[in-house]
């Protein structure tokens, strides 16, 4: 009784029409033609932001109820490996965001030095 990853039949046509509806409202290019404009990774791509006030759909104690459900659902699901767990998307932004501020962020050296080669400064 696992839950499936997002991507199936659903998945898949939600992520379609997302990208049509994207390139449609900014006047922008949906995913098919990126690669087209030949200028690095995702440029030209198109975005677009909703934002939902709860109080004025069920009301944000139903919103709460609802979105406390669904990650209890998913946090409760079986995992792949035997030691891993489920996650929501996002669910460990705000740990990472924490982590990074205290320590910094880890940026393979390899990497670094591509950046720093590129900026004219290795």
């Amino acid at each position: 009784m696992r839950i499936l990853p997002i991507g199936y039949w659903k998945g898949s046509a939600f992520a379609i029409v997302l990208d049509a509806l994207a390139a449609v409202l900014s006047e922008g290019h949906p995913t098919g033609e990126i690669d087209q404009i030949q200028r690095g990774s995702c440029t030209g791509c198109s975005q677009v932001f909703m934002v939902f006030d709860p109080r004025q759909l069920g009301g944000e104690d139903f919103s709460d109820r609802v979105a406390d459900s669904v990650a209890d659902y998913v946090n409760g699901s079986e995992p792949t490996e035997s030691d891993g767990r489920v996650t929501y998307p996002g669910e460990s932004t705000l740990r990472k965001r924490r982590d990074q501020l205290a320590n910094g962020i880890v940026v393979d050296d390899g990497v670094w030095a591509e950046v720093l080669k590129l900026a004219g400064r290795a």
